[in-house]
């Protein structure tokens, strides 16, 4: 759990370098936290995951996060869809990082978080989701 707080508070310090009225912010909070080059944080999630194969209730913490989070982006103005994509993307991302099988370059890693980020400015951009105006 404490692996967990320490990216939410991650994302939280995070959100509030983002402009005010950002409908994105949160996503790109997220985003940015998450995708943070940290060899500490990716050996805690290595470490997290190979204890989770033998207690799977260590990740309760994680899959209820996990389920707000998605909640968050259900009740949202924005495109569900491509927030959902933006989200698994980066959720494989780590887990290639985790399991150290990622051979991106630094650049090649940055230009990806750009990436994620613009679709993220999309996800979030005026008429994305008109089903979901008022």
């Amino acid at each position: 759990e404490r692996h967990v707080d320490q990216l939410d508070a991650s994302c939280c310090k995070l959100l509030e370098t983002l402009p005010a009225g950002d409908a994105a912010a949160g996503l790109k909070a997220w985003v940015l936290s998450m995708l943070q080059p940290d060899p500490v944080r990716r050996d805690m999630g290595a470490a997290v995951l190979a204890a989770a194969a033998n207690n799977p209730a260590l990740l309760d913490c994680l899959r209820e996060r996990h389920a707000a989070r998605i909640g968050q982006v259900v009740a949202s103005s924005g495109n569900f869809a491509l927030a959902a994509v933006i989200m698994l993307a980066v959720d494989g991302f780590v887990q290639s990082e985790i399991w150290r099988v990622s051979t991106f370059t630094d650049e090649q890693r940055a230009a990806i978080v750009r990436q994620l980020l613009a679709l993220a400015e999309q996800a979030f951009g005026p008429g994305v989701a008109p089903e979901k105006a008022q």
